[in-house]
């Protein structure tokens, strides 16, 4: 009722009428006989009243809030040790000691010191799916150049590919502004989801990397995607991404490869015996789908 009684009088403050129905619903109770009132005249106008009603919220607003501050006040108020002692009795405390001095303790707020929010690792990935099956994984932006690199030394290994090379480009933050609690493992949970949701969106069943990461101990961005991918090696000597649970192909980065013809012919064999095992991998996913196919066509 107090709200609906307020409510009218900013209606009637702002010069809005209020309407109120004065006949009888179908099938509702009468309404008990009254006699209305007639409405005062207003000698104010109504913008003023308005301001007036706004004035008057305001100055209640600030009553209670020095009610508040008093009442603050005196609950913080120390208790004094002379009090205490009368409280309890002590009349054989000696006068004229002098009550000890207490320190305050400072609160909890102002002892705890503000720390910065970490900053999450930024870093660019360029993502190349061979067939569905090897994930190629470059540091930045792969340029055109480098593209044909990669599929020249390809088609020379013998890894024949039935479809053109389709670069997936992985940006980290992916959202800029936001406060990273634990910047590396942020950063591996936003790539391992980027490369779940490839593989779900293009059928990918990956087995293998091939990490164009290059050789430079000293290089930032090389160790940063070395932290995310979580490299390391097993007691057989094989390399492994922990973070993605798949075998790691390491070589120089493809930029490195173009500009040194050293660097290719040091690479040779291991591309030679990269391409065995594509072939081998291949030979058995052929055997596996006519050996499906052969069930396929017994059953029926």
């Amino acid at each position: 009722m107090t709200g609906d009684v307020q409510r009218l009088q900013y209606l009637q403050a702002m010069g809005i009428t209020a309407w109120a129905s004065r006949y009888r619903l179908p099938n509702a109770r009468p309404t008990p006989a009254c006699e209305w009132e007639a409405p005062e005249l207003e000698t104010q106008h109504a913008s003023a009243k308005l301001h007036a009603l706004l004035d008057e919220a305001q100055q209640t607003a600030s009553s209670r809030q020095e009610e508040q501050a008093s009442v603050q006040k005196k609950t913080d108020n120390p208790v004094k040790l002379g009090d205490v002692r009368a409280l309890l009795g002590d009349a054989g405390a000696p006068t004229g000691e002098k009550p000890p001095v207490l320190e305050q303790v400072p609160a909890a707020d102002s002892v705890k010191a503000v720390q910065d929010p970490a900053q999450p690792l930024r870093f660019q990935l360029s993502l190349i799916c061979l067939e569905g099956r090897w994930l190629s994984l470059q540091s930045g932006e792969i340029s055109t150049e480098e593209q044909r690199l990669l599929s020249a030394m390809l088609k020379a290994a013998g890894i024949q590919l039935a479809t053109p090379l389709v670069i997936e480009t992985f940006y980290w933050p992916m959202v800029e502004g936001l406060p990273a609690d634990d910047p590396l493992e942020e950063a591996r949970e936003g790539l391992e989801a980027y490369i779940a949701g490839c593989a779900a969106r293009h059928g990918w069943s990956l087995n293998q990397v091939l990490w164009w990461s290059g050789s430079s101990s000293d290089d930032e961005t090389h160790a940063t995607l070395a932290e995310v991918l979580d490299i390391a090696s097993s007691a057989q000597g094989q390399v492994q991404s922990q973070a993605l649970g798949l075998p790691v192909w390491q070589a120089p980065s493809l930029l490195q490869l173009l500009e040194s013809a050293g660097a290719k012919r040091a690479l040779w064999p291991e591309l030679v015996e990269l391409g065995t095992r594509w072939r081998q991998l291949a030979a058995k996913e052929d055997d596996a789908r006519e050996e499906a196919a052969r069930e396929k066509s017994d059953d029926h």
